[in-house]
């Protein structure tokens, strides 16, 4: 990385007309109960396998390969195999809570609400998968998806529609993260944490 010559604040990037004025609200989602057993699951396996790491996060990944592992299987006097399982467990553990996290069907119930709310105002979402953004917009019709499995030419039309129309949301996914600016958009919704 290149060393950091220069900072400029959120506050100055909108006095400078850099960016919008914006607004962040935080809104927590309570997972459903079929949620709510599997990630309990997930955490409990989670946690019993990145004991085995000390909480150290570099060392379980380090160890998800033969090569990786073999000097920490050492130190605990496994066989290297079971050291990578034990990773790969940890790590397929790790990722199946964030997919609950991203993907919790409450995220959908309150941004229903939210477009039906203000119906006269453009949405643009920020969503981790493909499949949410797509739920979303079996559910409320009056929106669009936005990712990699269109091809270039078609999210070209999605975008145009969606800018040009009466189109209330765009559902992207990962392909609209930077470098962009929509006028007329009223509000950002990012589903991805």
């Amino acid at each position: 990385y290149a060393p950091v010559f220069h900072t400029v604040s959120l506050q100055e990037c909108v006095q400078n007309g850099w960016i919008a004025d914006f607004k962040i609200y935080n809104l927590s989602v309570e997972l459903t109960p079929v949620e709510k057993v599997e990630y309990d699951r997930l955490t409990k396996v989670h946690n019993s396998c990145f004991t085995v790491f000390q909480w150290n996060f570099d060392l379980a990944f380090r160890c998800m390969s033969t090569k990786g592992a073999e000097e920490y299987a050492k130190q605990l006097d496994w066989e290297p195999k079971r050291v990578v399982a034990t990773a790969v467990q940890w790590r397929k553990a790790m990722m199946g809570r964030n997919d609950i996290v991203y993907n919790a069907v409450n995220k959908q119930k309150i941004a229903l609400e939210l477009f039906k709310k203000y119906p006269n105002e453009k949405f643009l979402t920020f969503c981790k998968s493909t499949d949410f953004a797509d739920n979303l917009v079996k559910q409320y019709p009056n929106s669009l998806s936005y990712h990699s499995k269109f091809t270039s030419k078609v999210r070209d039309g999605i975008l145009k529609q969606y800018l040009s129309t009466n189109i209330q949301v765009l559902n992207s996914v990962a392909a609209l993260n930077e470098g962009i600016d929509f006028p007329g958009v009223d509000n950002g919704i990012i589903f991805s944490s």
